[in-house]
């Protein structure tokens, strides 16, 4: 739950307009005594250049980074990639209680060197990231202090740091990021909650005020740039974007900031490359620190219900609301359920903990972020909580970029990782890399989701938050509210679990909208929250986006568009290679869903009508596997024994179990193609097929064999996906969830289940 800013409050203009602060800073600091200037004559000027590792020496390809120094001493960066201009040259500097080092510097030396970081992730746009940077530090003096500028070039482009040889106050950050007029740009208004509107102007025309981090700069020479920030610590604060000229400047949220001899400040980020180089970038949490916790293994994102969009604090407060979704949640599959706002003063909480526990669902509990400032608080309410066994916690309405709040955020995370909790921010900064230094931080807000019924989100909202806000890190969007009316189509719902990470998806819809939405729980029942690959597929900020992921060997496809009827269409070549079973959730006219399947081969276009205004399509695509035509043992990889028939019973409803393999026909099966990639299981001995009974959609459900019958269930059919190594997974077309074998046991009966990547799932001829 977060605030909701009404539609005609303006954000107030920071009381630091830009000159007026710098006047106010250098007066200051003449005051204190310790402003010491050095004249022009004094500062040599200079040019120093990086390039990424593998860039051809005295070339220009690839990324590449200059610091220029003019004759006053003045410092400023310029980018380029691939022999394009990225940045223009922008001033550096800091000014401080012991200096201005906006000018007057003096260059010192520089060292280089390669770094290597090879790291793993728990959330976020890929899980195993190896990455290679040219490290940088160029040491620049003025009045006998030192001044570092520390650069990082890589080929998402360049990260930069101060660093601080004397102890001090830091007053303001003179950092600038420059390009032409005609630069288009994407971003949002700062407000502390983050939660502002994004929308589209070029930098020229871009109104003047405060704007969050995370922009999107695209040149007419086809360049791509998005400015952010990384690391942060409570020894400094967050920032803002203080547009100025064709430009904007960096704005520290707290005006004063004592730091210590060698102090570092936050990395300030400029990713660059073409747009689907930016998108698909993870430089953010690349310059971050590594990871703070050890053991990540009780770390397990997921789907979780949220029922604050389906009654508000009545359903918080509600034991027997709450066991209902917990129910419901078990039945999808989902390992989670919030329960928000209202709950905190009722006794019962105990009670849904273990309910949720014997289902296999684990409970999330919201705070507002003041019942848990002081360690004190932290330790009484963590402790009390994970003794009832709950899971994680949602930490909403911190709204300050400050350093105060900045070291909440240090000890909060800390905090929760002692005790085993996993963290959503709500009413929260931006990403800045702090999911890889505290994995538990699954996802946070920081941008204008579902939640806001005001009528506030524009489709212009809808279609650029995903390449600035999106681009960043993880987003609660709290998408599929399905109940309540959105600036877009329902399919653009479920494509939003795609358009952006989330570590901990939040779908908002009510059980009866799900209900009444059969595709959509299909969707829900099998998208996985943990990615091992993205791509930018399509798309514009003022178009919207087609955007793939990969989870293991499947690719899960979220498309948009602005506008009425029409098309969307890309190429399938991310698939690498063979044939492909796509499967199609796309809008109807009615405003329902179309559920459709085709076989494809990768690299082949695929082309998706757009039935209404502001619609999309979600797509997933399996590799498909190849069985045999004669009747075959089919064997579980995790026990080695067969699918097997009870006692070779001839009747319906005779559980499909495992059992040591043999050559009974009741070992064996068959495979019918029915089309679009999908085969039937049949039998040898009584040539019934493998079904799910009762075609239940709920995880858990047994397997049993029954006489063929025409309808519209689908449960007895099955899409044979490409596990790799002659291995093959079976996925239920009426259902969405994978044939699993739950036991080690022989006599043990198969039931139906979300992916889980387990060998249990896996099945070879044999």
């Amino acid at each position: 739950m977060s605030f909701v800013m009404p539609e005609n409050v303006n954000i107030p203009e920071s009381p630091k307009r830009r000159s007026r602060r710098r006047a106010a800073v250098v007066a200051a600091v003449v005051i204190a005594g310790a402003l010491q200037g050095v004249s022009s004559a004094n500062a040599a000027p200079g040019s120093w250049s990086t390039a990424q590792p593998g860039a051809s020496s005295g070339g220009c390809d690839g990324v590449r980074a200059t610091i220029a120094l003019d004759a006053v001493g003045k410092a400023r960066l310029s980018a380029t990639v691939n022999c394009q201009d990225a940045l223009a040259p922008a001033q550096l500097g800091l000014t401080t209680s012991t200096g201005d080092y906006r000018d007057g510097l003096e260059f010192v030396s520089r060292s280089d060197a390669t770094i290597t970081d090879n790291y793993t992730t728990v959330t976020g746009k890929e899980r195993v990231r190896n990455r290679t940077a040219t490290l940088t530090t160029f040491e620049f003096r003025k009045a006998g202090n030192t001044f570092s500028v520390i650069l990082r070039t890589s080929s998402a482009g360049i990260a930069f740091r101060y660093q601080l040889g004397t102890a001090g106050t830091v007053t303001d950050d003179a950092t600038e990021f420059a390009v032409p007029a005609d630069t288009s740009v994407t971003a949002a208004p700062y407000w502390p909650a983050h939660e502002a509107l994004w929308s589209t102007a070029t930098i020229g025309s871009l109104a003047s005020g405060l704007y969050d981090y995370a922009p999107l700069l695209r040149r007419t020479n086809g360049v791509s740039v998005l400015l952010a920030e990384s690391d942060p610590s409570g020894a400094f604060a967050g920032a803002g974007l203080r547009k100025f000229g064709n430009g904007f400047e960096v704005e520290v949220q707290t005006p004063s900031l004592q730091v210590p001899a060698g102090f570092r400040t936050p990395w300030r980020t400029a990713t660059i490359g073409s747009p689907a180089t930016v998108f698909e970038s993870t430089l953010v949490d690349d310059v971050a620190r590594p990871s703070q916790i050890a053991d990540t293994s009780w770390i397990k994102p997921g789907i979780s219900s949220w029922s604050w969009m389906d009654g508000g604090h009545a359903t918080q407060r509600d034991l027997n609301r709450q066991k209902a979704w917990v129910d419901y949640a078990a039945s999808q599959g989902w390992p989670y359920v919030l329960v928000d706002d209202g709950w905190k003063d009722i006794t019962w909480m105990p009670e849904l903990t273990q309910y949720a526990a014997q289902r296999g669902i684990g409970i999330f509990l919201w705070y507002h972020w003041t019942d848990l400032d002081t360690p004190a608080e932290r330790d009484q309410q963590f402790g009390r909580i994970t003794g009832w066994g709950v899971k994680g916690v949602k930490l909403d309405f911190m709204d300050s970029d400050g350093q105060a709040r900045y070291q909440w955020y240090d000890a909060a995370l800390a905090d929760a990782a002692r005790y085993r909790l996993m963290v959503n921010f709500h009413g929260a900064r931006l990403p800045q890399g702090v999911s890889r230094t505290w994995p538990n931080l699954l996802t946070q807000e920081g941008i204008r989701g579902g939640e806001f019924l005001d009528g506030s989100r524009t489709i212009g909202h809808v279609a650029a938050a995903p390449f600035g806000r999106g681009a960043v890190g993880g987003a609660d969007y709290t998408p599929m509210g399905f109940q309540h009316a959105q600036p877009n189509s329902g399919a653009v719902e479920l494509a939003l679990g795609v358009l952006y990470d989330s570590g901990l998806l939040l779908p908002a819809g009510s059980r009866s909208s799900y209900a009444a939405r059969p595709a959509a729980q299909w969707w829900l029942r099998q998208l996985p929250t943990v990615w091992d690959e993205t791509r930018l597929l399509a798309g514009t900020p003022t178009t919207g986006a087609v955007v793939a992921r990969r989870n293991n060997g499947r690719w899960y496809v979220g498309a948009m568009r602005v506008g009425g009827p029409t098309s969307i269409g890309y190429s399938t070549a991310f698939l690498g290679s063979g044939t492909w079973q796509a499967e199609i959730v796309n809008d109807t006219a009615g405003g329902g869903f179309s559920r459709t399947s085709q076989t494809i081969q990768a690299g082949q276009a695929l082309t998706v009508p757009t039935t209404v205004t502001n619609g999309g399509h979600v797509v997933r695509f399996t590799k498909a596997a190849t069985l045999p035509v004669e009747p075959s043992r089919v064997l579980v990889e995790s026990t080695g024994q067969s699918v097997n028939v009870a006692f070779a019973e001839q009747t319906n409803g005779a559980a499909v179990m495992q059992w040591p393999a043999n050559d009974d026909p009741n070992s064996r099966f068959r495979f019918e193609s029915v089309g679009d990639g999908h085969v039937r299981m049949i039998a040898q001995h009584s040539s019934k097929a493998v079904v799910t009974l009762n075609a239940s959609t709920s995880a858990g459900a047994p397997i049993i064999q029954y006489s063929w019958e025409s309808g519209p269930t689908q449960n007895d059919e099955w899409l044979a996906e490409d596990a790799g190594g002659g291995r093959f997974r079976l996925l239920n077309r009426g259902s969405g969830l994978y044939l699993t074998m739950p036991s080690t046991t022989a006599g043990a009966q198969f039931t139906q289940s979300p992916f889980d990547a387990s060998p249990r799932q896996l099945f070879r001829i044999g």
